[in-house]
């Protein structure tokens, strides 16, 4: 058997009455794996509960062979962490066994102390799927020297590493077996609502920046660019963070831009918004260890829904095949001038957003197959190799 253990959930599941904090990321990562093994997968699920209150263990099935297992919850007197920790600790004893494989999304303090502390005594496979390192991004001096602890004994502990991130590499124990994987998935069968959009050809081009409204993602430099435009467009600016009021109240001080501030949007409108665009950005500073070591996760939202890119060059990007890296132009300085250079030169470009969508669904079922091949072959689990 394979137990994902993760922070994902299903929003508006079984676990809704919780207010679940909800990692988009996580959940469609944390699927794009376990939909890749093609062999019975218990997601193994913090559920972590926003509401006050004590929540019993629930199951919800993703489909015939994955389902999640979600942890009770006693979000009471602030100890919900420590009784998570518990959970996870009681869950590997009831049970995990020798052949059976855990596989740790990134290290989390809720579950890699566990999986380290239980695995002398049942000698069961770890997989760390890593997908960036916590304490880079922690500015709390005790939480970051948590995160670097876990993530030290998640490491210590695991016979094999998913990595999103080459540089990770550098953080991983010498003769630890790697793969470099930045697949992922936003809409799997969903996306073939979106055939009459994908097909669509639109005159005046839409741009959109989704995500972090701050300085990790890099907004500011995306809104100085903005006067540098030089072809009639329409801008779109999603998201949450510090800075959103910044983005709302932004003034491009060009003709050529029509500025629109969508805010955060729900799953649909999101979804909308990204179907009908046709060129998104993904300004990521250079210089932030996070770039180094982060997940390409918006650059392969984008291409999913068809939409070419303008990217930093950050790091993450040498895990796409050359087929989608058509699609992708990049600058090589936190420059918004160099940024509104790559971006006039795509709006100058003809493509067709099917032609994305195919070259990256072709791509997403090669890294499937990459992530089943590598995370089957545990020569003392037998039965994951047949």
């Amino acid at each position: 058997m394979i137990y994902y253990f993760n922070c994902a959930c299903i929003a508006d599941g079984k676990i809704a009455h919780r207010g679940p904090i909800f990692f988009e990321p996580a959940l469609h990562r944390v699927l794009f794996i376990a939909q890749a093994l093609k062999k019975k997968v218990c997601l193994v699920s913090m559920g972590n509960a926003s509401k006050k209150g004590v929540w019993r263990s629930t199951i919800e099935r993703v489909d015939k062979k994955i389902y999640f297992y979600y942890l009770r919850n006693f979000n009471i007197l602030g100890l919900k962490y420590f009784f998570l920790s518990l959970d996870f600790l009681f869950f590997i004893i009831r049970k995990v066994r020798k052949d059976d494989v855990i596989i740790l999304y990134n290290a989390l303090p809720f579950y890699a102390f566990s999986v380290f502390l239980l695995k002398k005594i049942f000698h069961y496979s770890v997989v760390l799927d890593l997908e960036e390192l916590h304490s880079c991004h922690i500015s709390n001096k005790v939480k970051k020297n948590i995160f670097l602890l876990t993530e030290s004994i998640a490491l210590s502990c695991s016979d094999k590493a998913l990595i999103a991130n080459k540089n990770l590499k550098d953080h991983l124990k010498r003769d630890m077996p790697s793969l470099v994987s930045c697949g992922y998935s936003t809409l799997g069968e969903s996306k073939n609502n979106f055939e009459e959009e994908f097909n669509a050809y639109r005159k005046v081009k839409t741009v959109v920046y989704a995500g972090r409204l701050g300085d990790l993602g890099g907004i500011k430099i995306f809104l100085d660019s903005l006067k540098y435009i030089q072809k009639p467009c329409i801008v779109k600016v999603s998201g949450a963070g510090p800075l959103v009021e910044y983005a709302k109240n932004w003034n491009p001080q060009n003709k050529c831009v029509e500025y629109v501030f969508e805010g955060f949007l729900s799953r649909k409108n999101f979804e909308n918004m990204m179907a009908t665009a046709d060129l998104c950005v993904n300004p990521i500073p250079l210089e932030s260890t996070f770039s180094q070591l982060s997940f390409p996760s918006k650059i392969t939202q984008y291409l999913e829904f068809g939409n070419c890119v303008v990217s930093s060059s950050f790091q993450g990007l040498e895990g796409f095949d050359p087929a989608l890296l058509q699609f992708i132009n990049t600058y090589d300085r936190d420059d918004p001038a160099l940024l509104a250079r790559e971006i006039n030169a795509m709006l100058g470009t003809v493509f067709r957003k099917k032609d994305v969508v195919s070259y990256f669904n072709q791509w997403a079922i090669k890294e499937q197959e990459k992530i089943k091949t590598f995370v089957s072959h545990f020569a003392r689990n037998p039965a994951l190799s047949q």
